[in-house]
């Protein structure tokens, strides 16, 4: 009987051992990145999502999509328990060639999804250089500009800026997020943020010529989307367009859409109520748009100015974008960095723009888009 139970205590033993060793090969053999994380009970918890973990034999490795914060640490594994300079980390609950599960004491758990070799990596430079639309199979639709702005709203903070154009008929949305391209393992993971905080983690599928296919991990959830190049235009044409817009002063000549972004005055003041708060740089009021005291100068050494009523508000540099459609601002990070190009006459432009405007509260601004004729 003594001898049976010394087997029996063995066998478990040696099968404890065994599956340790086995969970502690797989974890070596990939990176992984956090896609998703939950409560387990009532508490609030701080997302990992956008974490990337890596391991050898006796060290380990974290960092952050968006944050220059990457550590080593001493790694130990008893059982199923991670250890990291002999504090416990989490307990894996579930691994596979597909993902990872920890729990992070009782009240947190992660999902983490391996970084693979697709052998497809994205072109920084062409993502900067172009604009796309973007589009999931939920029919979500924006165009989205990447810049090389650093977000760095936060200490560390590696994250770059984009902007998110929402364009339907009547209706403009403009929004900045952070985003960051990491290349690991002859593979590309774009991360793009929703609301400024969660993050929308893409693997490229495939690439062609003017576009990028996705699975995008999003609250545990994988969507297809794709990232479709806006198609360019040739020098020849995009210098047609800037010959037609130079060395002109352009002012208002008919407002088209005013009803829908200003309305009367209640519905103005309505929403007047309910702005945002933001430092002191108003730049116009509605009545600029009303009287039309608003002008536009664009100078063929890529210098513009817009006035209210001839004094100079804003300046800086401008550029067209490569489809001809937009005329760009500044470093093109803002969502009032974007003019759009409807139609381009030789004596007459029609634009639309986003832009602050003052309220009769200091320091609240209220956001507009406008489409006007320029003569």
């Amino acid at each position: 009987m003594k001898k049976l139970s010394l087997f029996i205590f063995c066998l478990v033993l040696a099968s404890f051992n065994l599956i340790g060793q086995t969970l502690s090969d797989s974890l070596i053999k990939n990176k992984w990145i956090a896609v998703y994380t939950e409560a387990l009970d009532s508490s609030w918890v701080s997302p990992y999502d956008g974490m990337i973990l890596s391991f050898e034999s006796d060290k380990a490795f974290i960092s952050h999509i968006f944050f220059d914060s990457a550590k080593t640490y001493n790694y130990e594994q008893k059982g199923k328990d991670i250890f990291l300079n002999d504090s416990i980390f989490g307990n894996v609950v579930f691994i596979s060639k597909d993902s990872l599960i920890i729990n992070t004491g009782r009240w947190m758990q992660t999902k983490y999804i391996p970084i693979k070799n697709s052998g497809i990596l994205i072109d920084e430079k062409e993502l900067i250089e172009n604009h796309w639309i973007y589009k999931t199979e939920l029919n979500y639709q924006v165009t989205i500009v990447f810049t090389e702005m650093d977000w760095g709203r936060y200490p560390g903070e590696t994250a770059r800026v984009c902007v998110k154009q929402e364009k339907r008929p009547r209706y403009r949305n403009f929004d900045n997020e952070k985003w960051s391209l990491i290349n690991h393992n002859n593979s590309s993971v774009l991360s793009i943020s929703l609301s400024q905080y969660d993050p929308m983690i893409h693997f490229v599928k495939s690439i062609n010529s003017d576009s990028i296919l996705f699975d995008c991990w999003f609250h545990n959830k994988i969507y297809h989307s794709t990232l479709k190049k806006i198609p360019s235009i040739n020098e020849n044409q995009l210098d047609s367009i800037k010959e037609k817009i130079v060395n002109k002063n352009w002012h208002i000549s008919e407002i088209i859409d005013y009803a829908n972004f200003f309305g009367d005055d209640t519905l103005f003041n309505d929403i007047q109520e309910s702005g945002l708060y933001v430092e002191d740089t108003m730049l116009f009021s509605k009545e600029t748009i009303l009287n039309k005291e608003l002008s536009f100068a664009f100078h063929d050494n890529y210098k513009y100015e817009i006035m209210d009523n001839e004094e100079i508000v804003l300046n800086g540099n401008w550029k067209l974008s490569n489809s001809g459609k937009q005329i760009v601002l500044d470093y093109g990070c803002r969502s009032t960095d974007f003019i759009d190009l409807f139609e381009t006459e030789e004596n007459s432009i029609t634009i639309g723009k986003l832009d602050m405007f003052s309220t009769e509260k200091q320091i609240q601004y209220i956001e507009y888009y406008y489409k006007i004729k320029l003569k």
